[in-house]
């Protein structure tokens, strides 16, 4: 017997119309009754390695577009939850997407 997932994550990068990962863990998730983890990373040099922002300016432009992105999956979670897809939403400051999911995938399991 074939044993399906508890939990997809999926990788959300930008803002885009169309996520082809999203489109797809969303039919799995309606047919096979699926929550989905929205994880985006969220990462600008300009900001980490400017010497003319001080550390809090730094924390502050951070969390301003931590923010943002966190807004926008909001929006997607909120249009997933008139499909009753349970969805969590996840934004990481990380230089590394591949970092990131490791991160996510090790706090979810």
């Amino acid at each position: 017997m074939m044993k399906f997932p508890q939990n997809i994550l999926v990788v959300v990068s930008g803002k885009r119309r169309n996520h082809i990962a999203l489109a797809r863990a969303l039919q799995f998730a309606e047919f096979y009754d699926i929550k989905l983890t929205l994880l985006s990373c969220v990462y600008d040099p300009g900001t980490d390695l400017s010497p003319l922002l001080s550390n809090s300016q730094k924390q502050q432009i951070r969390q301003q577009k931590l923010d943002e992105r966190n807004a926008y999956l909001s929006n997607l979670q909120a249009n997933l939850a008139t499909k009753n897809i349970p969805v969590d939403v996840i934004v990481k400051w990380n230089r590394k997407i591949q970092r990131a999911v490791i991160e996510v995938c090790e706090e979810i399991s």
